[in-house]
């Protein structure tokens, strides 16, 4: 069952790493600032979004939801971003695999 585990915890952070650290994980729309440095800054801090832009109360929707001039009435809606998820789940995966190799090991 360890081994079952193991795997299953390696697969998931493989694909979920994939996207994370090889992929575009997040994109930030600034201007004037380097976008390297403005989706590295993103990545860690994570981002936000207004609730009152959601929704257009004529049309149902809005082209850019969230997106919008903070006000200091606003509701501000925080996003984080896991980026330790994968790394979490490969830690994981070694602390059920590595037992059951001592215990086999031994045998």
């Amino acid at each position: 069952m360890s081994q079952a585990t193991a795997s299953l915890l390696g697969l998931f952070s493989v694909l979920l790493g994939l996207k994370q650290y090889f992929g575009d994980p997040i994109e930030c729309l600034v201007k004037g600032v380097d976008k390297a440095f403005m989706e590295r800054y993103c990545w860690v801090e994570g981002t936000f979004t207004l609730e009152e832009y959601t929704r257009d109360s004529r049309r149902g929707s809005v082209t850019n939801p969230g997106v919008g001039q903070l006000l200091p009435h606003h509701t501000v809606l925080d996003h984080s971003y896991y980026q330790w998820v994968p790394l979490v789940l490969a830690c994981s995966a070694a602390s059920f695999y590595v037992p059951r190799q001592n215990d086999t090991g031994q045998n």
